[in-house]
């Protein structure tokens, strides 16, 4: 008797669907050069300590806060820009 009823709970248990975790609702955009993005073809992106998003783009090296876009390209004679317009790859 004991077994039949350990085989009854492990049956019940085992085909009740019980989910591991709530189902959460995720919010997803896309940006894109109407939106401030540099160029339609994203090399690399990565997320800082700051939760900026860094964008490399073939037109430059983006950071979005969320709303907007701030854009930094190669400046000629500035050590301090980015040293090309064509950005692979970042690394933070």
């Amino acid at each position: 008797m004991r077994y039949l009823l350990c085989c009854i709970c492990f049956w019940v248990i085992g085909t009740s669907r019980l989910p591991a975790q709530p189902a959460q609702q995720y919010f997803f955009s896309h940006l894109g050069i109407r939106n401030g993005l540099a160029a339609d073809e994203v090399t690399g992106v990565q997320q800082d300590q700051n939760g900026f998003i860094w964008i490399a783009t073939l037109n430059g090296l983006q950071r979005y806060d969320g709303q907007r876009f701030a854009t930094f390209r190669h400046t000629v004679n500035n050590p301090r820009s980015v040293p090309n317009d064509k950005i692979l790859r970042i690394q933070l």
